[in-house]
């Protein structure tokens, strides 16, 4: 859904898709599968959001950042659970 609606709603709405997402798999299934769920919305991010699309890199500095919130949002929501 974060992906799809990416144009329509921006890149820091479809980020927080995205850790709704995660915060969801974490509190329902765990550590384990909430930090699966933030690597791969990473990955969807970084392919799908970030600049260059389509190109999996961390580019700069701000590249980082989602990859880090992604994952403490696993964290707390798996640790919660």
């Amino acid at each position: 859904l974060a992906l799809i609606s990416h144009s329509v709603i921006g890149n820091m709405a479809s980020t927080m898709l995205l850790v709704i997402a995660i915060l969801v798999v974490g509190a329902t299934q765990g550590l384990i599968a909430g930090l699966v769920a933030a690597a791969i919305a990473f990955l969807a991010f970084s392919f799908f959001m970030a600049e260059p699309v389509f190109r999996l890199s961390l580019s700069s500095g701000d590249d980082v950042a989602p990859l880090v919130a992604f994952h403490i949002a696993a964290i707390i929501a798996g640790v919660l659970s």
